[in-house]
């Protein structure tokens, strides 16, 4: 309830902290999910009659139809979409937002699991072994150092990330960096 106004009885709170936390948000132009290349982080994998690898998940980016051909990513198998199904009912195809499960041919069980990304073969994602980001820590027992390794979870994914460096404090209020190169937070 207090996300966008303050309510009556509720004088610790100074309200509007939506307003506040999204005007610190980048201005810069993100494309449609819908025309993004696809993406699905995988949820859970079953595995049918002992021939059909079944990927379930939600369609985050892009569309995806029976007879495309897509990639799991780490593993970089790659195989054809069979059969899509939504709710246990087969469907022509698969858009953002979509919970969707699918067959897919040339996929082993083996080869794919929670927290892998499917997505177009012709179109993969690019893998990184470092990235910057931005971390809002809301709450944490002790300080945080370069060489933290903290287990990230992004979509279904959780992986140990080691923080190579700190590169700035921030004020929550304004957006302005109030320190730089930090040796904790």
């Amino acid at each position: 309830d207090t996300i966008v106004e303050r309510l009556e009885g509720m004088d610790h709170d100074d309200g509007a902290l939506f307003e506040r936390l999204a005007s610190h948000l980048d201005d810069e132009t993100v494309p449609a999910a819908e025309d993004a290349p696809l993406r699905i982080p995988i949820q859970d994998v079953y595995t049918i009659d002992t021939v059909w690898t079944v990927p379930v998940g939600q369609v985050a980016t892009g569309s995806m139809q029976p007879s495309d051909d897509v990639i799991v990513q780490p593993s970089g198998v790659g195989g054809e979409v069979e059969t899509i199904e939504r709710n246990h009912e087969e469907v022509p195809n698969a858009d953002v937002g979509d919970h969707v499960s699918f067959k897919l041919n040339g996929v082993d069980d083996d080869d794919i699991r929670r927290g892998d990304l499917c997505s177009a073969a012709d179109d993969p994602p690019a893998a990184v072994k470092t990235f910057e980001a931005r971390l809002l820590v809301t709450d944490h027992p002790s300080v945080i150092t370069a060489m933290y390794t903290p287990v990230v979870h992004v979509h279904t994914a959780q992986v140990a990330c080691t923080i190579k460096s700190l590169e700035a404090t921030v004020d929550p209020e304004t957006g302005e960096r109030t320190e730089e190169n930090p040796d904790f937070v």
